[in-house]
């Protein structure tokens, strides 16, 4: 049973709840099978029906694809000044979606550049802050090393000292005792 599909040009589905998109397909998809069938009124009839509403949609792809197929409906129908414009529009479509796939992909190129640059910095000063950190260890061993060396200097110095002093302090008491 076939339902009767009604078309409301401010929503993007028709009566029957099908998606734009998904009709689009459909009616393209006839139109070229009217195409193979060598019926091509038929297929240029169903062919301008899919392009009306591919350009209701923002989809590039349904346009070029809806178009291409009217241009070779038309073309086959022998309306070769409809063909021609067909044609023109569809290279036009065809450049626009070649654009759009480039600005995407240049898009991701400088993105991927980006992300590598800035994991390029990130590294870079991961390994200053490594380097940094490594002058900074060797400074507090080398000064705990220092005072290490200097603190036992001073007390070989101090005891030293002091051992000379007991000296000549029993020196002194044994001549004191003496006298």
């Amino acid at each position: 049973m076939c339902r009767l599909i009604l078309f409301d040009p401010f929503v993007d589905t028709y009566s029957g709840g099908v998606p734009v998109y998904k009709l689009v397909f459909i009616l393209n998809q006839i139109s070229g099978t009217h195409l193979m069938l060598k019926q091509a009124a038929n297929a240029q009839i169903y062919a301008r029906k899919a392009f009306a509403l591919a350009q209701k949609t923002a989809s590039l792809e349904w346009k070029f694809d809806t178009r291409h197929t009217l241009f070779l409906a038309d073309s086959r129908a022998g309306d070769w000044k409809a063909a021609l414009d067909d044609h023109i529009l569809y290279k036009a479509y065809a450049d626009s979606l070649k654009n759009d796939t480039r600005s995407k992909e240049m898009g991701e190129v400088e993105a991927r550049m980006n992300y590598e640059k800035e994991a390029e910095i990130k590294e870079q000063q991961a390994r200053e802050e490594k380097a940094i950190e490594a002058t900074r260890n060797r400074w507090l061993w080398s000064s705990v090393g220092g005072g290490f060396a200097l603190l036992t200097i001073i007390a070989f110095t101090l005891f030293r000292g002091r051992r000379k002093e007991q000296r000549a302090n029993y020196a002194l008491r044994d001549k004191n005792d003496e006298i």
